[in-house]
């Protein structure tokens, strides 16, 4: 069977936030059954949608079901990782596929989607982060072309994560 081509576009306000929270719970589930407390694995609505604030979120859609998302985020101004504060450095967070659905494309169009809107918007960098533990995101990540940065511990979080970081402008 092949996969339909999944349609990635900005969250629109008629997407629903209770059903993007599920599927961030269900693609953070196996990450939370390891012992690794990302804030995906059992944010409420609200931490949802405060996410989705940081910046621009984009979704993933085969018909009208809500299969990936994504937001990219400018600059921050008071992150506990300082390579996430520095000039030109955009971050990706809650990066999240339908367990099903993963290994399908569907990560590496909306990740293109990020790096395309970082680069548009001026940005020199895009950073992203997960667990030092979780070594297949880590090789994905590779795979994509970012590398090691630094590491951090995020507070209040049972793992110290990887960051890494893709240049993007010039693209």
């Amino acid at each position: 069977m092949t996969l339909a081509e999944p349609c990635i576009r900005r969250l629109a306000q008629s997407d629903s936030i209770e059903a993007l929270t599920e599927l961030i719970h269900r693609a953070y589930a196996p990450l939370g059954a390891r012992g690794l407390n990302f804030t995906a694995v059992d944010q409420s609505t609200e931490v949802t949608r405060e996410r989705i604030g940081w910046g621009t979120c984009f979704v993933a859609t085969l018909g009208s079901d809500l299969v990936g998302t994504i937001v990219v985020r400018a600059t921050h101004t008071n992150s506990v990782c300082p390579d996430f504060n520095k000039p030109g450095v955009a971050t990706v967070h809650q990066f999240a596929v339908a367990p099903e659905l993963q290994g399908a494309g569907i990560g590496s169009a909306l990740l293109s989607a990020a790096e395309a809107w970082a680069r548009e918007s001026g940005f020199a960098e895009l950073l992203l982060d997960t667990a030092q533990p979780v070594t297949e995101l880590i090789e994905y990540y590779k795979r994509h072309g970012y590398n090691q940065v630094t590491t951090v511990q995020w507070p209040g979080k049972t793992y110290r994560s990887v960051v890494m970081g893709k240049a993007v402008s010039g693209q």
